[in-house]
């Protein structure tokens, strides 16, 4: 590799770190999705056991409802982040390799295939800081729809609540567990058949 050539993987590495850091700073956005829905839901529960009547019964079924979606939204968005996260993580990690400095720096920092399913079930394709808000948002769908499901009983709401929350549960771990990390170690298994074809037209060519 020649020196200009030297420059522009030092600038392409340069770049890719810093896009990895800016990931931290996007972690506070997520409380733009909890507090708000949070309160909402928590206003109209207030209300509702004060009401004398069944008026709130609808409101509190639909503010129940749309908070559900929005941590739905929001672990969406942490794992779809934590994809382009380990996606950013594996160019750094090439380029590494390239300058052979993979060795200096620890095990845990370099990118590596997600295979086994205790890391797939605890969602391992999101960085530590990622993957608390991933399991605050599955949490609060539980506590929400249990907890809602509970108090309209009554009314006969119990079953939509808790499909709901089970599809978004579902749907969340099917998002973490299997479709962001086959496409993650998808980059792994190419990159490997693309140095084995370099190595055999390599061969060819002497």
């Amino acid at each position: 590799m020649g020196q200009p050539d030297k420059e522009v993987a030092h600038s392409m590495y340069c770049i890719l770190v810093e896009s990895l850091e800016s990931h931290y700073s996007e972690i506070i956005k997520f409380l733009a999705i909890l507090i708000p829905s949070l309160t909402g839901y928590g206003v109209i529960l207030y209300q509702y056991t004060l009401a004398d009547t069944n008026k709130l019964t609808i409101p509190l079924l639909m503010v129940t409802i749309i908070v559900i979606i929005m941590q739905m939204w929001g672990a969406w968005s942490a794992l779809a982040m934590s994809y382009r996260f380990r996606y950013l993580q594996f160019a750094v990690s090439k380029i590494e390799r390239h300058f052979r400095v993979e060795t200096l720096l620890p095990e845990r920092f370099q990118a590596s295939r997600i295979e086994s399913p205790r890391d797939r079930m605890l969602l391992r394709i999101a960085p530590e800081i990622l993957r608390v808000h991933v399991f605050i948002f599955i949490a609060v769908v539980l506590v929400v729809s249990i907890a809602s499901s509970v108090i309209l009983h009554e009314a006969g709401y119990s079953m939509i609540l808790v499909v709901t929350g089970a599809v978004v549960v579902g749907w969340t771990i099917y998002l973490g567990a299997f479709l962001y990390p086959n496409k993650y170690n998808n980059l792994f298994r190419d990159t490997k058949t693309e140095r084995n074809n370099a190595d055999s037209n390599g061969r060819q060519t002497v």
